[in-house]
């Protein structure tokens, strides 16, 4: 018997085109949705010393990315690219993921904005949607408007064990807008276990409490019933409705 092969430089088998499609594993080009970056946002860690993240999204449900190339850069209030950086990532199916770079050095240059750059020319594979390895729980944030700290318990539901585990944290605000960020890396994480992250700022955030959103301009309505108690509980109906409606 011949074994199959995926890889023999023709379109044959079940193929959609060249050892891509069909049985193969290799998705044709243009089979796959591109990965879609949300937002983008730079935070000045010191003077000259900025991180990016971008939120993206992969919205195919059985196709993923093991190697996804990206060029984070940061540019100047003229558009100029004051520093870029160069990494890889990955994409599993139907996922949404952060992109981080931390400690992108400008020279001295302020940064008034930044972007993550991600080609479309990588390889898309099918895949079947894996069940979450790790389940962050006890989230605590303290101190926000001084040297905010957060904390938070990883938990490895596997049963296996996994090292260098990068996780990035994001902070938003009241209104959903991301306030911070930063990474860290667990050497190790054995299987069934847990794992306590801390994540620190040396600055307060720049952030709308809920407490403050009352401050903002709001549409108010008052509404008033017209049950029994408000139109004919009274000698002279329909009070007490008319009082309480002037008032």
């Amino acid at each position: 018997r011949e074994v199959p092969t995926w890889f023999d430089g023709k379109m044959n088998q079940d193929e959609r085109g060249i050892d891509c499609g069909g049985g193969c594993v290799l998705v044709c080009p243009g089979g796959a949705k591109e990965v879609q970056v949300l937002w983008t946002k730079v935070f000045e860690v010191r003077s000259g010393v900025y991180d990016i993240v971008a939120y993206v999204e992969n919205s195919n449900f059985s196709i993923s990315a093991p190697h996804i190339p990206y060029k984070a850069k940061l540019y100047d209030e003229a558009g100029d690219v004051i520093a870029e950086r160069s990494g890889d990532t990955f994409a599993k199916p139907n996922e949404l993921f952060a992109i981080f770079e931390g400690n992108m050095q400008t020279g001295g240059k302020v940064a008034v904005k930044g972007s993550i750059e991600i080609p479309n020319d990588f390889r898309w594979y099918s895949s079947t949607r894996e069940d979450q390895l790790f389940t962050v729980e006890s989230k605590t944030l303290v101190d926000a408007e001084r040297k905010p700290r957060l904390t938070a318990m990883l938990r490895n539901d596997s049963p296996l064990a996994y090292r260098n585990v990068d996780i990035t944290a994001i902070i938003y605000d009241s209104r959903h807008e991301p306030i911070g960020v930063s990474s860290t890396r667990l050497v190790k994480i054995d299987k069934n276990s847990t794992e306590k992250l801390i994540f620190t700022w040396p600055a307060p955030f720049n952030f709308v409490a809920e407490t403050e959103q009352c401050e903002l301009p709001v549409d108010v309505m008052l509404l008033l019933d017209r049950s029994g108690s408000m139109a004919s509980e009274s000698k002279v109906p329909p009070q007490p409705f008319l009082r309480v409606r002037e008032a």
